[in-house]
């Protein structure tokens, strides 16, 4: 990960309160500074392990925050790129203050942008961070000392934006000559946010609505449809269950591969795992026709990759398969003598064991 540009700016809103101000920054930090390349890192990491949704940059006739990207991607030799970038987040910034203004129950903070490099692509970052209290010790007198510090454990307002397959739409529409993107094309998605949940997302949904974020693939639902509709599929296609434990693995290898690389995965890849090699879009036509409603690309949960796993094999000539949310809970494994153990044995299964040895009650 390469810094090009990076900067703060405050947006002050008081909660149980309305109106909001902007007091930015006139100025970018150092690309080189030691603290905020290992701040930038700390922020990455933790918005990398909290993707919840992905979406688009909507457009919009007037000043939005669509036409401000347009302006900082604009090749102008005249203008400096610590100059446009300046321009672009105060900007953002004002549009960030004029849809908090009216949420009530919604506080300010520091909003963070970092135009980087990384994996080959260009990418923006914003994250909205708050103030906490923490408590420091001052080494000479020590005594205990109050501090205000950022919370790098819960973001409620984040998204990252890569700006070139943003501007792949932008060519897609304009090749187009459409105001809405292909469907195709839409699901190829730019944006990475941080979705809140219930309550939390009435009050966090002005940051999304300041940037325009549309077309909105959340992680669990989509994982959970595309299960959902494996299952269907397997049973469709009657495939024999090693061959389902074995597609199964593979997908969830997939997803787990996708979950490392910090990337959406693809239901045209996922397609191409379990359909009939002469076919490779069979299942995704098959959730077409039977109305699943996924998106082509989405962050795959890791809760739901997890449950996914099967543990299959031999032990002589006993074929052990299982799901392995069961280890710990039914199945336990004692490495030392090389041993399972299972527990919560239906009764079907001691009846047919005692049959088997002759003790039929």
């Amino acid at each position: 990960m390469k810094i090009i540009n990076a900067i703060l700016h405050e947006v002050v809103k008081k909660f149980d309160s309305k109106g909001a101000t902007l007091s930015p920054r006139d100025e970018c930090y150092r690309q080189d500074d030691k603290i905020l390349n290992e701040f930038t890192n700390a922020v990455l990491t933790v918005y990398s392990e909290s993707i919840n949704s992905y979406g688009n940059i909507k457009k919009n006739d007037g000043p939005y925050f669509n036409d401000l990207l347009k302006s900082f991607t604009k090749k102008e030799n005249k203008i400096k790129a610590e100059d446009k970038f300046l321009s672009l987040t105060v900007s953002a910034s004002e549009l960030i203050r004029l849809h908090i203004q009216d949420v009530y129950k919604a506080t300010g903070g520091f909003v963070l942008f970092v135009n980087y490099s990384d994996r080959g692509s260009l990418w923006l970052l914003i994250v909205m961070l708050k103030l906490d209290t923490g408590y420091s010790i001052d080494k000479k007198s020590k005594s205990l000392q109050q501090i205000d510090i950022f919370n790098m454990k819960h973001f409620h307002e984040a998204a990252r934006i890569n700006l070139d397959a943003w501007q792949e739409q932008q060519k897609e529409a304009s090749l187009n000559q459409e105001e809405e993107l292909a469907d195709d094309y839409a699901g190829n998605r730019c944006v990475s946010f941080i979705k809140q949940k219930g309550n939390d997302d009435d009050i966090t949904r002005y940051f999304r609505e300041a940037l325009d974020c549309t077309d909105f693939a959340a992680s669990h639902k989509n994982t959970s449809l595309t299960l959902s509709a494996l299952d269907d599929f397997y049973k469709h296609k009657a495939y024999a269950p090693n061959k389902v434990t074995l597609l199964t693995n593979k997908v969830s290898d997939y997803y787990f591969q996708k979950i490392e690389e910090d990337e959406p995965a693809s239901l045209k890849f996922i397609s191409a795992i379990v359909s009939d090699e002469d076919d490779a879009n069979e299942f995704l036509d098959f959730t077409k026709q039977n109305g699943f409603d996924i998106s082509y690309n989405y962050k795959p949960s890791k809760s739901l990759a997890k449950k996914m796993v099967r543990i299959s094999g031999k032990i002589g000539s006993t074929t052990l398969n299982f799901d392995s949310e069961q280890i710990n809970k039914t199945v336990f494994l004692n490495e030392a003598n090389r041993s399972i153990t299972f527990t919560t044995v239906s009764d079907e299964i001691i009846q047919q064991i005692k049959r088997a040895q002759g003790n039929v009650d």
